[in-house]
């Protein structure tokens, strides 16, 4: 990747939105999702410090969902689609650890399988920290840039990190850089900060709410 695609683009960002929540009832085309986490990441890389080291493995979540479809690319099915084919199949629960005892079984493919929808569980943590961090944006304009991260990281990430990975995450968000760091790379053109920040979490919200809908309607909000 050359560095102008390592730079973040608003309306990319924004095209994604509007085309994911417009195909929202199933996630028909998996890469405007995995786009829009991609394309969300960047802002975090470019930001450096505990946001680089914390979210740099978005990418490669992102990857085991490509790597799943090229792999099983005779199954021609939506995201939402391929995450309940998955679930029926029992194989929703494998994290490349657990799942040895399938070789030489009839489910012998699926041996050091990373399932989709493990996978994107741990994409939608992502999405709640960022519809926090956007929320907390809107709400607390006067508050640091390190005090709403390590805000939003104590409601969306947390509950699912060990302690000592809560304690140093927590310690690095307070040192994250200003607003105006964060503005400078997000906003390039003179957008309207409220108005943009306004629509990302109202969109950033919608499209999450419905991955949960769903992972809770079929009792998936748990996978190792």
């Amino acid at each position: 990747m050359n560095q102008l695609e390592d730079q973040f683009n608003l309306q990319k960002f924004l095209w994604l939105q509007d085309a994911i929540i417009y195909d929202l009832q199933y996630f028909q085309y998996h890469f405007n999702f995995l786009e829009l986490c991609r394309e969300t990441t960047k802002i975090f890389m470019q930001m450096g410090g505990i946001l680089k080291t914390a979210f740099q493995d978005i990418i490669s979540k992102c990857n085991i969902i490509e790597r799943n479809e090229r792999n099983f690319k005779h199954v021609h099915v939506s995201l939402i689609q391929y995450i309940l084919l998955e679930k029926n199949m029992d194989v929703a629960k494998y994290n490349g650890e657990n799942c040895d005892h399938l070789k030489g079984t009839e489910l012998d493919a699926y041996t050091d399988y990373e399932s989709t929808a493990r996978t994107v569980l741990r994409l939608m943590w992502f999405l709640d920290y960022v519809a926090v961090l956007l929320e907390k944006l809107l709400n607390k304009p006067n508050d640091s840039l390190g005090s709403i991260c390590a805000e939003a990281y104590n409601i969306a990430l947390a509950p699912h990190h060990p302690f000592a990975v809560r304690f140093a995450a927590r310690t690095g968000m307070l040192v994250v850089g200003s607003r105006e760091s964060l503005y400078k790379i997000i906003f390039q053109n003179n957008e309207d900060i409220y108005s943009t920040l306004q629509l990302c979490c109202h969109n950033f919200t919608k499209i999450k709410n419905r991955l949960w809908d769903l992972y809770k309607q079929e009792e998936l909000c748990d996978l190792p």
